[in-house]
């Protein structure tokens, strides 16, 4: 019987995700936790570069844009790249699985300018000694991110869909052979709570969890290889409600609280006891009237693009700083 939350997650067959882009942290978390997995974006990266833990990648990426690049917003751009790669290579270099690694936001609904991108951080990684298999692409799960992942899956490059609030997001994902989608708990919970004054008194009736595990379910009774990946948690008690789920994301505050906490005296049952839904079906224009006729996923899907486009010109502001004029 494990004796730890965490012990219990690792036991219901959850891989492990830490939420940083702080090598420091990342070794820890290894070393102590075990996580296998990690997921980045820029305002991890950000924080990381600020609290100067990569220089020589700095210097490195900014070398390499000032280089292939005349004109300042290129350099800029280039050197994001570059650095979200260099850094991405020192982290694969602490865990055995994939890293995740953003694109720009201003890229969600462009799926050319996605796989471009996409195409160019890889050349970056496979030149730094970083295999392909070894990168999940991050797109915001939009109409055009699904297009743009689908294209990318097909031509082996693997993808992680994130901000994903509705069944029909994940569902289109499958179906395009996306290799990971990531529903926001907490966020969902989040909306619930601020819009509609929800105070679930279990994790069964908490509609984050719910969202979670009926795409969860939703894929193992298809018969689907869409790896769910369980993301934005609020508590180690939303964490436990989804034991066994695929993978888990989890800072490094909620995995040192999950290791210090009691384990459940049962496991979780939902992976066994979930209902069957019917096959979801849409063309583009279902999807988005669906994603439309639902508040929570439409607010939150745009907002969460626009704090990722806050998250990148974060990122691009630390380089400016340092880059030459």
């Amino acid at each position: 019987m494990p004796t730890s939350s965490l012990a219990m997650l690792s036991q219901q067959s959850s891989i492990l995700v830490g939420d940083t882009a702080d090598i420091m942290q990342v070794n820890t978390l290894a070393a102590r936790y075990g996580i296998r997995e990690v997921t980045t974006n820029p305002t991890l990266i950000a924080m990381a570069v600020e609290q100067g833990r990569y220089p020589d990648q700095m210097t490195d990426a900014i070398a390499q844009a000032m280089t292939r690049h005349r004109d300042h917003p290129s350099r800029l751009g280039w050197a994001a790249l570059y650095l979200t790669a260099a850094i991405g290579r020192e982290i694969l270099q602490a865990i055995p699985g994939r890293i995740s690694t953003e694109l720009d936001a201003h890229l969600a609904f462009d799926p050319l300018g996605s796989c471009q991108q996409a195409h160019h951080l890889l050349e970056i990684y496979r030149s730094l000694g970083v295999a392909s298999e070894r990168v999940l692409i991050k797109l915001p799960a939009t109409w055009e991110g699904l297009e743009a992942a689908g294209r990318l899956e097909q031509e082996g490059i693997h993808c992680n869909l994130t901000l994903i609030f509705h069944l029909e997001q994940a569902a289109r994902a499958a179906d395009r052979g996306v290799s990971v989608v990531s529903p926001f708990v907490g966020r969902i919970s989040d909306w619930y709570h601020s819009k509609r004054g929800l105070r679930p008194l279990s994790p069964d009736e908490d509609p984050g969890v719910q969202s979670a595990r009926r795409i969860h379910a939703y894929m193992r009774s298809h018969g689907y290889s869409t790896q769910t990946m369980a993301a934005s948690f609020r508590s180690t008690t939303q964490v436990m409600a989804l034991a066994g789920c695929d993978l888990v994301t989890l800072s490094p505050t909620l995995l040192q609280s999950l290791a210090q906490e009691e384990a459940l005296a049962t496991p979780p049952s939902w992976t066994t006891s979930a209902p069957v839904e019917e096959k979801v079906l849409s063309d583009e224009a279902t999807f988005r009237y669906r994603l439309n006729d639902d508040p929570m996923a439409c607010e939150l899907l745009a907002d969460g693009i626009r704090r990722f486009a806050q998250d990148g010109a974060r990122l691009l502001a630390c380089l400016e700083q340092a880059m030459p004029s």
